[in-house]
C-alpha cells in the first residue's frame, strides 16, 4: 500500500539531517517557489547558445526573456492574470513550452543576471553570474529573505522505482529482485537542497586566462539520500519504531576543463554505511563545504569531486538510459552483496530523482 502524505511526512522528520554550515558561507538553501518567482524564464538554441538567440527579440539586439523577473508562477490559477505565466501552461496543441527543454530548445533561469550588465546587448559579455547582487537580493528583498532554511524531500520505495530497476533488469541484472530478497522491502528517502549561487574556481584549467571564477553559477542544487529497510511493524502502528537505515549517500559535485578544454560538470553520491557516520539518534550529521555546497558526513577538510579526462562525460543532464548503463556496467562484476546493490541503487535513484523533478 502507498505511503500517504502524512506517514511520508512522520519518515522524514524521523530521519531529517542536522545541516552545519561554514562560518563564512553566505548563500543558504532557499524555497524553489521562491526561486523561480525571482527569475526569468529564457531559452537559447543548443548546440552554440549564441547570444543572438536568447530569448526573444531582435533581429539582433537587445534580447528579452520569455518570462519576466517576478511574473513566473506555480499556480495553475495565475495563468494569464496581471500578466503572470504559469510554469506548466499548455498551448492548443499540447506543448508545454515553459517547461520543455531539448536538442533545439533550452531553457534557463535568471535570477540576478550578469556582473557586467544586467541586460543582454550587443556590448554586453553575459559570461559570469552576478554573485554579489544575487547575495544582495536574497539579503534585502523581504519575499527573498523569508524563504530562507528550506528542504525539500520526499520518500520512494522499490514499487515507485520500478521504471529504474526495469531499465537494469533488461540489461541482465535484476537490482529489484535482489533488494527485494535481501532488505524485504525498504524506503528511498531524498532530501533536496537549493541553494541560489554555487561558487567554485574551475579545475584542470589552472593554465586558462580569467577561468577562475567561471565555475560560479545560479541555481545550485544538491541532494542527501538515506535507505532504511521497512519494518515489519510500521513505526505509526502500536509498538512500532523507527528502524536504523542502512546507508546515507551524500551528494557533490564539481566544474572543470578536462582534455582539449572541454568543460565538465561532475556529479556523485559518497555513499556510507549508516554506522560510519556522526549522528544524533535517528539525525545524521551533514557538514556542507563552503560557497560549493558540497556534501560530506565527516568534520574537517575534504577532497572535491575529481576532473579528469574521463570524467568528461558524466553530468546531471544525461539522460536516464545512459547513466544507468553506466552503473551497470561498474557493477556487472561486483554485486554479489547486499550493500553492493543497495548502495548502486542509492546513487542511481538519487540522480534520476533530481533530473525528474528538476529538469536535469
Amino acid at each position: 500500500m502507498a505511503l500517504t502524505r502524512e506517514e511520508q511526512n512522520k519518515i522524514i522528520e524521523a530521519y531529517e539531517p542536522i545541516v552545519y554550515f561554514h562560518p563564512e558561507e553566505r548563500f543558504f538553501p532557499v524555497k524553489p517557489e521562491a526561486y523561480l518567482q525571482a527569475s526569468a524564464l529564457w531559452h537559447s538554441q543548443p548546440p552554440s547558445h549564441k547570444k543572438e538567440d536568447w530569448g526573444n527579440g531582435g533581429p539582433g539586439f537587445p534580447r528579452t526573456p520569455d518570462v519576466e523577473k517576478g511574473k513566473l508562477s506555480v499556480n495553475p490559477a495565475d495563468d494569464g492574470v496581471g500578466g503572470k505565466t504559469y510554469l506548466g501552461h499548455t498551448n492548443p496543441d499540447g506543448r508545454t513550452p515553459f517547461l520543455t527543454s531539448n536538442n533545439d530548445r533550452e531553457l534557463w533561469l535568471d535570477m540576478a543576471a550578469w556582473k557586467d550588465e544586467a541586460g543582454v546587448t550587443d556590448t554586453s559579455k553575459n559570461e559570469a553570474c552576478n554573485v554579489e547582487g544575487a547575495l544582495t537580493r536574497w539579503t534585502t528583498e523581504e519575499p527573498l529573505k523569508m524563504a530562507g532554511d528550506w528542504y525539500y524531500a520526499e520518500v520512494q520505495d522499490l514499487d515507485t522505482l520500478t521504471g529504474i530497476l526495469a531499465t537494469l533488469q533488461q540489461d541482465g541484472l535484476d537490482l529489484g529482485k535482489i533488494l527485494r530478497d535481501t532488505l524485504g522491502s525498504a524506503w528511498f528517502i531524498w532530501y533536496y537542497l537549493l541553494y541560489p549561487i554555487h561558487q567554485e574556481n574551475l579545475r584542470g584549467c589552472e593554465q586558462v586566462a580569467g577561468a577562475g571564477n567561471n565555475g560560479d553559477y545560479e541555481g545550485d542544487w544538491n541532494a542527501i539520500g538515506i535507505i532504511v529497510r521497512k519494518p515489519a511493524k510500521l513505526p505509526w502502528e502500536p509498538g512500532g519504531t523507527f528502524p536504523d537505515p542502512q546507508y546515507i549517500g551524500f551528494g557533490r559535485r564539481a566544474r572543470g576543463l578536462v582534455e582539449n578544454f572541454i568543460p565538465t560538470f561532475r556529479q556523485e553520491m559518497q555513499v556510507r554505511d549508516w554506522h560510519e557516520i556522526s549522528r544524533v539518534g535517528r539525525h545524521p550529521k551533514v557538514y556542507v563545504a563552503r560557497a560549493s555546497h558540497n556534501n560530506y558526513g565527516l568534520f574537517g577538510p575534504q577532497n572535491p569531486p575529481a576532473i579528469t579526462p574521463s570524467d568528461a562525460s558524466c553530468g546531471a543532464t544525461e539522460k536516464l538510459d545512459e547513466e544507468v548503463k553506466k552503473k551497470l556496467d561498474d557493477l556487472q562484476d561486483t554485486v554479489d552483496t547486499v550493500k553492493d546493490v543497495a548502495v548502486s541503487v542509492l546513487k542511481i535513484g538519487v540522480g534520476c530523482a533530481i533530473g525528474a523533478i528538476f529538469g536535469g
